[in-house]
Order: structure tokens, then sequence, then C-alpha cells
């Protein structure tokens, strides 16, 4: 089954599925008007741990900042992760909207308006998507970008005021984030 955004006839955007027949294709979710989706000039569309996850209004009807999402492709498994919308618009990078998997989570940066743009975690269930670091403590932002996942590893690109912009290595699993080499001294 794909599962795939596109326009319907009503013009709004929607989560579709298809076998590859007219029979078999159904819309699962309506996300967004086409006025909200050409406004954010499309959304991450990314498959990871087996879930669809991807960026979203809040509501079909509402135009404003984009949230987190998952779907299992199905509407019963098809719900938004977390409320994001404390900043206006969140602030979500080119090259930094995807959602990357390493070890048993799904990481991705967005900015809540509380930490700035920082590095976030889940699981795909409502509720447990976190704050997984927050290299520039307060509301300034150390934007995570260039994510990849190593196996239980993630590795990404963010800055702080003492280390400037460095690659970085994240262990999900003890929380541990460590500067892989300092290839630029001091801060940037």
């Amino acid at each position: 089954m794909a599962v795939f955004l596109a326009l319907g006839g009503d013009w709004t955007v929607g989560l579709w599925r298809s076998a590859g027949t007219p029979q078999t294709t159904e819309l699962v979710a309506r996300l967004a008007d086409y006025d909200t989706w050409n406004k954010s000039q499309g959304w991450s569309f990314e498959v990871a741990a087996g879930k669809i996850y991807f960026w979203a209004p809040a509501s079909p009807d509402m135009a404003g900042p984009l949230r987190p999402w998952v779907s299992d492709g199905t509407a019963a498994g098809t719900r938004q992760l977390a409320d994001m919308d404390r900043a206006d618009p969140p602030y979500i990078p080119a090259g930094g909207r995807t959602f990357v998997a390493a070890g048993v989570k799904v990481f991705f940066a967005a900015d809540d308006g509380l930490h700035g743009n920082e590095l976030w975690g889940t699981d795909g269930i409502p509720g447990s998507t976190a704050l997984a670091a927050d290299l520039w403590p307060g509301p300034l932002s150390s934007d995570p970008r260039q994510l990849t996942g190593l196996g239980d590893e993630l590795a990404l690109v963010a800055q702080t005021p003492l280390a400037g912009a460095e690659l970085r290595l994240f262990a999900p699993c003890t929380g541990n984030l460590q500067i892989v080499a300092d290839l630029a001294p001091g801060p940037s």
C-alpha cells in the first residue's frame, strides 16, 4: 500500500493511500487547504521506524505553524505528535525538517517557543514527544541540522555559545551528546 500527500478535488491537501487501483485509493486524513499548503511550500514526508512522519497544521482549517504528525496509513492512526505552535511560526530550517530514526526513536529539530530550535525525539505515540537535547539552554537555538541516523546513535551539526557549530554525536539511550571533532575551535 502506498501512502502519499495529494491535492484533492475540494482543493484540500490530504494524506492518501492506494494499492494502485481507483477502488483502493482513499483519503486517510484531510490536512490543510491549498493556500496553507502552498504558503508552507510543501511539507517534509518521511518514513522512519515503520511510520510516516510529516509536518502539517493543527487542523485542516487552520493556517499557521506546522506541527509534527505521525501516521500508520489509517485514519485512526494519523495524529498530531506535539503542540509546537508556541513559536510563531515554529522555526523549522530547510534541511532540518526531516525526521530521522536512531535506535528506537525518531528525531527532528523544532522550536516550541521555550527552548529555541532544539533536538526533539518521539516513539510515534502522542505524549511521548519530548526535548531530547537543549544544547543552547533557554530561548536561544542550537539549530540542529543535517540529522543522520547511525544505528543507535544520531549524528548532527548544532551550535553552542562556547563551541560554535560543530559535528556532534547523540546517544539516545544515555542522552550523551558529544562533539565528534572541534572543526572550528572557539565560538563561531
